[in-house]
């Protein structure tokens, strides 16, 4: 995900260029002295590019460093409005865009409630959210950002989205048409895992994050680097029909999904479940019924089902549970947990821990999905 040496190959300028930059971007105020030193790359060098990066209004001076001895240094800073980016989200039942600047600061948002478009509609939906918020950009615009359920490739065709009636849609290209900026479209909990991997304090270099919602998914870091598969499914865990159920076996998602957890609370306490399914689980889980409890316990054994197959596979031991089921609290921790314990050598099992995402589930998606873009669009994140 990032550069970790000076170049040495003919790209040599345009990748120097971009080692410069994230180091004014992850570590300012900064000094063309210390990037210098922090870089190997020479005090010419440093200045050559750090001019052309002004030049582009990409960086900007301000205030002096304490001097050592001499005219004291400048100080350099990354210019968080010198563009605009827009990052969407369209994996709930409310989608929801922003327009960030480069610093991921919200300077503009808008909401869609879309739980019933799908196909062309779904897409139309899409371009005009893109539209409403490029109309507010306040900066040029370095490019757009979606999040959303299903089978993405690495050119943004999503494969298959079964909650939109999405199949084999060309979805960056449709949406990146006619535009002045390029469309990155990713899979929402692989996006979800980005933001929590790069944005988040779960140590490591390995990360699988399970990402509940309207569907289920999951999205793997493996090494420092987004894992996809060969295919772009990896992390489709919500499909995999391994559930105990009645005498067979269901998806995860089937289950899992945050209307069918709205539903088995309602059952439990005995009443209608009415409105979103985010705000029926907080607010059931407020009340701290007994239902919510034996809620809590299935969903934690249900996802330890599928996630000892998978610690036991990866060999991961950071494992993060993203959505809006954090009000089931350390009951739901717990039971994963437990059920962990039951399934794997007690030497793996000891080294997992499970917790929930340290980035805000709400912002979670639009949060990857603009690190993506900073990271590929102009190497910071």
């Amino acid at each position: 995900m990032r550069i970790e040496t000076k170049s040495t190959r003919s790209d040599t300028r345009i990748r120097n260029r971009r080692f410069v930059l994230q180091r004014i971007y992850s570590q300012s105020p900064t000094t063309r002295a210390e990037i210098a030193r922090d870089t190997g790359l020479t005090a010419a060098t440093v200045s050559e590019l750090v001019a052309s990066l002004m030049d582009d209004q990409l960086v900007v001076e301000g205030g002096t460093a304490p001097s050592s001895g001499g005219k004291p240094p400048v100080l350099l800073d990354m210019n968080a409005d010198a563009l605009n980016l827009i990052t969407v989200d369209v994996s709930g039942s409310r989608w929801v865009g922003s327009l960030r600047n480069l610093r991921h600061d919200i300077l503009k948002s808008k909401r869609v409630v879309a739980e019933q478009r799908q196909g062309d509609e779904a897409v139309e939906a899409v371009r005009d959210l893109i539209d409403g918020l490029a109309g507010m950009a306040t900066s040029p615009i370095l490019g757009v950002g979606v999040g959303t359920p299903g089978v993405v490739t690495g050119e943004g065709v999503v494969v298959e989205a079964p909650n939109l009636g999405w199949t084999n849609l060309p979805l960056a290209e449709i949406l990146g048409a006619d535009r002045d900026w390029r469309v990155h479209v990713l899979n929402d909990a692989r996006a979800t895992a980005m933001a929590e991997f790069l944005l988040g304090d779960h140590g490591g270099r390995n990360l699988f994050v399970v990402k509940i919602g309207r569907g289920v998914g999951s999205g793997i870091i493996l090494d420092s680097s987004t894992y996809v598969g060969e295919g772009f499914a990896a992390g489709e865990i919500g499909h995999i029909k391994v559930i105990p159920r009645e005498g067979s076996f269901v998806s995860l998602e089937s289950v899992a999904n945050t209307p069918a957890l709205a539903q088995a609370l309602a059952v439990q306490a005995g009443v209608p479940f009415i409105g979103r399914p985010s705000k029926f689980i907080a607010a059931q889980s407020a009340e701290g019924g007994p239902g919510v409890a034996v809620v809590a316990d299935q969903l934690g054994r249900d996802l330890g089902v599928i996630l000892a197959s998978v610690a036991g596979t990866l060999d991961i031991h950071h494992i993060v549970l993203s959505g809006p089921v954090a009000p089931f609290g350390e009951r739901l921790l717990r039971s994963v947990t437990s059920e962990l314990d039951s399934r794997l050598l007690p030497a793996v099992a000891s080294e997992i821990s499970v917790s929930f995402g340290h980035v805000d589930e709400r912002h979670a998606v639009e949060m990857g999905v603009a690190t993506h873009l900073l990271n590929t669009e102009l190497g910071v994140a």
